[in-house]
């Protein structure tokens, strides 16, 4: 089954995750992740791409793409969770 269109779709909502982290459009992230955890989730059901396939450079690269794009928008996120851990936890405190 190719795979090739599912790689491509999770290249761009990464590249969109990344960069709603750059531009600080917090609220965007969750949405975006969501729909990277079930193309994710999706390719996981399909199988890979056999490592003899001629298409096999293009979902590599793809996959790099990706990759790279999630760690930009975790280095962005990170340190701003830090400072907010403290005023999400003392609120959680105070609910029932």
């Amino acid at each position: 089954m190719d795979t090739l269109p599912l790689l491509r779709s999770l290249r761009e909502v990464s590249g969109q995750l990344a960069a709603k982290a750059r531009e600080g459009e917090w609220d965007a992230l969750p949405e975006l992740q969501s729909r990277a955890d079930k193309l994710v989730d999706e390719l996981r059901m399909r199988g890979g791409v056999a490592p003899d396939s001629p298409s096999s450079a293009e979902a590599a690269a793809l996959i790099r793409a990706a990759l790279d794009d999630f760690a930009a928008a975790r280095e962005i996120v990170a340190p701003w969770l830090e400072q907010v851990k403290p005023l999400l936890d003392a609120f959680s405190a105070t609910q029932p």
